[in-house]
């Protein structure tokens, strides 16, 4: 069931001020993490071409209640934080900004009270929200509380990961669209961070991190690339073992691909996606097989058994461990 991916670059996860790239994001979707042996099962058809949707949206599952986070055009201020208590048969607004360049590229829940949400930046300024009742009221962290941005600097939407939490209060964020592709970590809940320079290719406005993932406090990777090249081959895995603080590019052999997405399965296996494929990783990242053709944009998983990834025209993808194959 594995998909060529042709000349698709599927208009990719930007960030700020570029609408077009935007307006990915209602294709693609999110997903978590896996590993390997077991298959990847289509769920959804291609959405057709030019099918409207209502927005830019994302979803968190936090417990008993539920978050949506919907961007709409970032020129525009529409930028919104929704939230459900009944699985979803209704839902209530919960935050609102008319600021026009805000666009939230991801969020994400330490626990059921404390979350945090992610704007590319806004005048040139940080842009991180926070709550700590469960999303019901949202305060964004002041700006001269975090480091400065780099000319360019943003988020890359569309695997939902750009952002990823650990524990009860570190947060990480991947960053790409400068000169350098950085991620920064918070060990109070965004209150007050640091930025490190990581390997992965950037220097211009569609290269650098898509996603990070990390397997404790102190072990994590970075995946990107350049999503104009899907086939490129670059440095496009970075792997730290302090917290984030310092950044090693992997061992190798890396895959000629840029990768969107990442998850971790169990112990040190991870899973990338990308337009050009899926690659798999058994020794903590540091080196990558592809193992299928099929374009994904983010991968998630729910427990060692469950997975599901998305791609782009609404395509959704569940990993099936039985198969012991793609």
């Amino acid at each position: 069931m594995a998909a060529d991916v042709g000349e698709e670059l599927d208009r990719r996860g930007g960030h700020d001020g570029d609408a077009e790239r935007h307006r990915a994001e209602g294709d693609e979707g999110r997903p978590h993490r896996r590993g390997v042996g077991g298959s990847l099962e289509l769920l959804a058809v291609d959405q057709q071409e030019g099918q409207d949707h209502p927005g830019d949206q994302r979803l968190l599952d936090v417990g008993s209640s539920h978050h949506v986070e919907e961007d709409g055009a970032a020129e525009q201020g529409q930028a919104r934080i929704f939230r459900t208590d009944d699985a979803g048969r209704s839902w209530t607004q919960v935050y609102e900004t008319n600021l026009k360049g805000v666009f939230l590229d991801a969020l994400a829940f330490w626990d059921e009270r404390h979350g945090i949400a992610l704007s590319d930046p806004v005048d040139g300024t940080p842009f991180l929200l926070v709550t700590d009742d469960g999303g019901l009221h949202w305060t964004r962290v002041p700006p001269s509380a975090l480091p400065p941005v780099l000319a360019g600097e943003g988020a890359f939407a569309a695997s939902g990961t750009c952002l990823v939490v650990w524990g009860a209060s570190d947060v990480w964020i991947g960053t790409g669209g400068a000169a350098a592709a950085r991620v920064f970590h918070s060990s109070d809940r965004g209150r007050t961070s640091s930025a490190s320079d990581t390997p992965v290719h950037a220097g211009n406005a569609a290269s650098g991190i898509f996603a990070l993932a990390f397997r404790d406090a102190t072990h994590g990777v970075a995946v990107g690339g350049d999503y104009s090249k899907p086939r490129e081959e670059t440095a496009n895995v970075a792997i730290t073992d302090d917290g984030g603080r310092t950044w090693r590019l992997a061992k190798g052999p890396l895959v000629a691909a840029y990768l969107s997405g990442v998850s971790y399965d169990v112990a040190d296996t991870l899973l990338a996606v990308g337009l050009a494929g899926t690659a798999v990783s058994r020794d903590d990242g540091e080196s990558w097989v592809a193992v299928d053709t099929l374009p994904l944009n983010a991968v998630r998983f729910g427990s060692h058994d469950f997975g599901i990834a998305a791609g782009p025209r609404g395509r959704l993808a569940r990993w099936v461990s039985a198969r012991e194959r793609w």
